[in-house]
C-alpha cells in the first residue's frame, strides 16, 4: 500500500513540478538590457535561434516576434511555452495531448514511435494510441484527454478542461517506472561535485534551465562553475554554478556581456544604444579596434565613439554612425575634408586620386576660391581639387600649371602662346604690348600668328605673333606695315620715293594692272614705273600719273600712237580710218596730201602730218568738208546749220543743181523741197526728248527726227494714212502720252498705238484680230483722225520715242 501511495505521490509531484517549472520559469525572467547584434544573433531576425535540446530553442516569426503555442514551421508542428521556449516531450494543450521529439522538437505525426520501452501510433494530427504488448510499466497512456492516476498508469479523463502547457516524461530517464523509496532527485552534493538528480535518477548533463536559471553539467554530471565553452559559444557560470545572463560581467579583470541565452558577445554590439566591440574571447576592447577592414575608437567605459570628432593620439579623426574612422575625402557639416588610410585628417597638401588639394588649419579643403601659399596662387574649385591648365574664373581666363600654380608672362602650351598679366589673367581679344613689342591675343587668349584681320585692318604678326611693319616679305609677295601695323590693302602706297598699289589682301602688285579703270605698269618689285617702257619686245609709255597711254601720244616732241592695248605701234597702221606710218621706235612718219583707206578719202597737212579735221579743205572752186576723224564726207551734211550735198564717188560739194527733193545752189546750200520743206520746219521745234515727230496732212507722210533744236537729223520719211476729210486729224503741237498693245474697233484691231492728243494715236494699219492685216493701205487720207503707219513703223514709235516728245502736225 505506501508502495503504491508513493507512486501516486511522486505522479503527481512531476505534474506540479513542471507545470511549475514552466511558469516559475516564466516570473522569474527579469527586464535584460536592449541588446543588438550585429551578427543578428537576437530576436528580430526570422528563424530559429538557441539549442532545443537544450531548453533554450526560440523561433523569430515574420514580424520579429518570438512563437508561442503550437506553431506550425514547414510540414512540422511544434509547441513553444509562454516565453517562447520551444518544449519537448510529451504536452498537454487544451485538453490535447501530444509528444514532441527530445531532440527537433517537432511534434510526432503519422509515425509509430516506442517511448520509455512503450510503443505509440500516431496519426497526422499527433493523436496517438498504444499499440498492445506485453509492457511491464506502469505509465500508460490512451486516447487524448486529462492525466489521472490509476493503478500506476497514466490515464486520459473525459471533460477535463484544464488549459495550457504541461510536460511529461521529458527524457527517457522519464519513464514511469516503479520507484525505489530510497531514490533521491533534485541537487546533490557529491564527492566529485555538485550534481542535479532528475525523477528519473539520473544526473542532468550538458545546458539544463532549472527553476528559471540556466546551469551547465559536464559528461559526468558535475555542475560547472566560471568559463564554459559549449556548442562553441562561451559562458561564464557564477559561484552559485548558474549562467550569468542578460548583462555585463566583470571577470578576470575583463568586461563581458552576456545575451539572454548566457552566451558571451563577441564582434560589434550595439547595447542599449551604444556600440562596443568584444574580441573573439568576448573581451570589451577599448580604444583602437580594426573590424572588418575598418577601424572604431573605443572610450574609456568600452563605448565605441560614434557621429563625430575625434581626437586621439594627437590627432584629429571623425567616425561615422556606425562608430567606424572615416577614410579618404569626405563632407562634414558642408565642409570637405581628407582622412588617410588610417583615418588621420589631413592639412596642407593633399594629393589624392591624382587630383590635388590644400586643407586649412582646420583640416577643411579650401574650396571654390584662390589659394595663395608658398608664394604661388592656386585655385581650388568646387570640389576643392586644385585646378590646373586652362580656367575661366570669373569670367576671366587663366593658365595653371600642371602642379596647379597660376602663371604669369610668357606661356607656351600644346604649340600655342600666351600671356599671363600680372593678376596672372590671361591676355585675351586684345593687343598686348611687352618686350618693345606689339601682339594680339585671342579670344582663347593666345597670341595669333601669321596673316590676321582685326577691326577690319589686316595685320601680318609673324610666326612669333610679333606684328610686322615696313616691307614683309613673304612666300614671293610683298606687303607693307605702316606705322599701326596694320597693312597697306585696296590703295596706293608712297614710300622711299615710289609708288606701289596694294591688293585687297595686302599684297603689291606687280606686272601690268588695271587700277581704278587705268592701266599700270610695276617693276617685280611693285615700283610703279613712268615715260618708256619696254616688256616682252613691246614699247609702252607712262604719263606723269603712271597710267599706260592709249592713243595719241606727243613725246619727247615726236607723234605716237598706243593701241588698245597700250603698245606704242610701228610700221603701217591705221587709225580711225586713215592710214599712218611709224618708224621702228614708234614715231609717226610725216605726210602730206591726198590718202585713201578704204575708201575714206582725207588730206593730210603737210605741217603736221595728220589729215585736215572739221574744217573745208578747198582746192579753187572745188570744196571738201573733212569731218572729225579727218574724212570727207558725202551725202547730205549740215554744217553750222546748213544743208549741203557732196557726192559719194568724189567728196566734192555740188553746186547749182536738184538732188532727192532739194534745190542746190551756186553757194552749195540745198534749198528744201516738200520733204526738204519738213526738214526745214523741224529746225523750228524743240522736245523734251531726243526725238521730234513731224505729220505733213498734205503729202500723207510722217518724219521722225533725232537731235535737237535748230540740229534735228532726219532719221525716217514715211508715208501715212491720216484723217478723212470727214474725220480729218487734228492739227497743232502735241506730246506724245499714253501707249498700248491694241485696241479694237469693230471687228477691226489696231495694234502698237502711241497717243499724241486725246483720242488721237499712231497706230498700225487695220488688223484682223489674229494679226493679219484687214486694211493695209497708207499714202491717203482715210482713217478715222488718227495716224495709221505700217505694223514695223508703228511699233518702232511704239519701242523707241519717249512720252513727252513733241508732235507736230500740220
Amino acid at each position: 500500500m505506501m508502495k503504491i501511495f508513493l507512486r501516486k505521490a511522486m505522479s503527481v509531484l512531476l505534474i506540479i513540478t513542471c507545470v511549475c517549472s514552466i511558469s516559475a520559469t516564466a516570473m522569474a525572467e527579469e527586464p535584460a538590457a536592449e541588446i543588438e547584434t550585429d551578427d543578428s544573433t537576437e530576436s528580430g531576425t526570422r528563424g530559429w535561434q538557441g539549442d532545443i535540446a537544450a531548453g533554450t530553442g526560440t523561433y523569430i516569426d515574420e514580424n520579429g516576434e518570438k512563437a508561442t503555442g503550437l506553431y506550425r514551421i514547414g510540414n512540422q508542428t511544434f509547441c513553444f511555452n509562454e516565453e517562447g521556449y520551444a518544449q519537448v516531450g510529451w504536452q498537454e494543450i487544451e485538453d490535447a495531448i501530444y509528444y514532441f521529439d527530445l531532440d527537433t522538437g517537432f511534434r510526432y505525426e503519422n509515425v509509430t514511435k516506442t517511448i520509455s520501452d512503450r510503443t505509440y501510433e500516431f496519426d497526422d494530427e499527433g493523436n496517438f494510441n498504444e499499440i498492445a504488448g506485453d509492457n511491464s510499466h506502469d505509465t500508460e497512456i490512451e486516447d487524448q484527454g486529462s492525466i489521472k492516476e490509476d493503478d500506476n498508469k497514466v490515464q486520459k479523463s473525459e471533460g477535463d478542461s484544464s488549459k495550457g502547457i504541461a510536460a511529461y516524461n521529458k527524457s527517457e530517464a522519464d519513464k514511469p517506472s516503479e520507484i525505489a523509496d530510497d531514490i533521491l532527485t533534485g541537487w546533490q552534493d557529491t564527492d566529485a561535485g555538485r550534481k542535479y538528480i532528475d525523477d528519473s535518477g539520473s544526473a542532468v548533463t550538458g545546458m539544463k534551465s532549472i527553476e528559471g536559471k540556466l546551469y551547465f553539467f559536464n559528461e559526468s554530471g558535475i555542475l560547472q562553475t566560471r568559463w564554459i565553452d559549449y556548442h562553441g559559444k562561451k559562458y561564464f557560470a557564477m559561484d552559485d554554478g548558474s549562467i550569468h545572463t542578460s548583462g555585463w560581467l566583470y571577470a578576470d579583470g575583463n568586461y563581458y556581456f552576456c545575451g539572454k541565452d548566457g552566451a558571451v558577445f563577441s564582434g560589434l554590439q550595439t547595447i542599449s544604444g551604444k556600440k562596443y566591440f568584444f574580441d573573439t574571447d568576448g573581451v570589451r576592447q577599448t580604444r583602437w579596434v580594426d573590424s572588418n577592414g575598418k577601424k572604431y575608437f573605443a572610450m574609456d567605459d568600452g563605448s565605441i565613439h560614434t557621429s563625430g570628432w575625434l581626437y586621439a593620439d594627437g590627432n584629429y579623426y571623425f567616425c561615422g554612425n556606425d562608430g567606424a574612422v572615416l577614410s579618404g575625402l569626405q563632407v562634414i557639416s558642408g565642409k570637405r575634408y581628407c582622412f588617410d588610410a588610417d583615418g588621420v585628417r589631413q592639412t596642407r597638401w593633399v594629393d589624392y586620386n591624382g587630383k590635388k588639394y590644400f586643407a586649412m588649419d582646420d583640416g577643411s579643403f579650401r574650396v571654390n576660391g584662390w589659394l595663395y601659399t608658398g608664394g604661388s596662387y592656386y585655385f581650388c574649385g568646387g570640389d576643392g581639387a586644385v585646378l590646373k591648365n586652362f580656367q575661366t574664373i570669373s569670367g576671366k581666363r587663366y593658365y595653371f600649371g600642371t602642379d596647379g600654380i597660376r602663371q604669369t608672362g610668357w606661356i607656351d602650351s600644346s604649340g600655342k602662346r600666351y600671356f599671363g598679366m600680372d593678376d596672372g589673367s590671361l591676355r585675351v581679344n586684345g593687343w598686348l604690348y611687352t618686350g618693345g613689342n606689339y601682339y594680339f591675343c585671342g579670344g582663347d587668349g593666345a597670341v595669333l600668328k601669321n596673316f590676321q584681320i582685326i577691326s577690319g585692318k589686316r595685320y601680318y604678326l609673324g610666326t612669333d605673333g610679333i606684328r610686322q611693319r615696313s616691307w614683309i616679305n613673304l612666300n614671293g609677295k610683298k606687303f607693307f606695315g605702316m606705322e599701326d601695323g596694320s597693312l597697306r590693302v585696296n590703295g596706293w602706297l608712297y614710300t622711299g620715293g615710289n609708288y606701289y598699289f596694294c591688293g585687297g589682301d595686302g599684297a603689291v602688285l606687280k606686272g601690268f594692272q588695271t587700277v581704278s579703270g587705268k592701266r599700270y605698269y610695276f617693276d617685280a618689285d611693285g615700283i610703279r614705273q613712268s615715260r618708256w617702257i619696254t616688256v616682252s619686245g613691246n614699247t609702252y609709255f607712262a604719263m606723269e600719273d603712271g597710267s599706260l597711254r592709249k592713243g595719241w601720244l606727243y613725246a619727247d616732241s615726236k607723234n605716237y600712237f598706243c593701241n588698245s592695248a597700250y603698245v606704242v605701234v610701228k610700221g603701217n597702221y591705221a587709225i580711225d580710218g586713215v592710214a599712218y606710218s611709224f618708224d621702228q621706235q614708234g614715231a609717226m612718219i610725216k605726210k602730206s596730201g591726198w590718202g585713201e583707206y578704204k575708201g575714206n578719202k582725207y588730206y593730210f597737212n603737210p605741217a603736221t602730218g595728220f589729215p585736215y579735221k572739221n574744217q573745208w579743205v578747198s582746192f579753187g572752186s572745188t570744196q571738201y568738208y573733212a569731218n572729225s576723224k579727218g574724212h570727207m564726207v558725202s551725202g547730205f551734211y549740215t554744217i553750222n546749220g546748213r544743208l549741203y550735198y557732196f557726192y559719194p564717188d568724189s567728196k566734192i560739194m555740188a553746186r547749182n543743181t536738184t538732188i532727192n527733193g532739194y534745190k542746190i545752189g551756186s553757194d552749195g546750200v540745198a534749198v528744201p523741197t516738200r520733204m526738204a520743206r519738213m526738214y526745214s520746219m523741224a529746225q523750228g521745234y524743240s522736245s523734251t526728248t531726243p526725238y521730234l515727230i513731224m505729220v505733213d496732212r498734205a503729202s500723207h507722210k510722217v518724219g521722225v527726227f533725232k537731235g535737237g533744236k535748230g540740229l534735228w537729223n532726219n532719221l525716217y520719211y514715211w508715208d501715212c494714212a491720216d484723217g478723212a476729210p470727214s474725220t480729218p486729224t487734228v492739227g497743232g503741237i502735241f506730246k506724245v502720252g499714253m501707249k498700248g498693245y491694241y485696241f479694237d474697233s469693230g471687228s477691226a484691231r489696231c495694234f502698237w498705238y502711241t497717243q499724241f492728243y486725246g483720242n488721237y494715236l499712231f497706230h498700225t494699219v487695220l488688223c484682223y484680230k489674229n494679226g493679219s492685216i484687214m486694211d493695209g493701205r497708207v499714202g491717203m487720207a482715210l482713217s478715222h483722225g488718227c495716224v495709221r503707219l505700217q505694223i514695223p513703223n508703228a511699233k518702232w514709235i511704239y519701242d523707241n520715242i519717249p512720252k513727252g516728245t513733241t508732235v507736230v502736225v500740220y
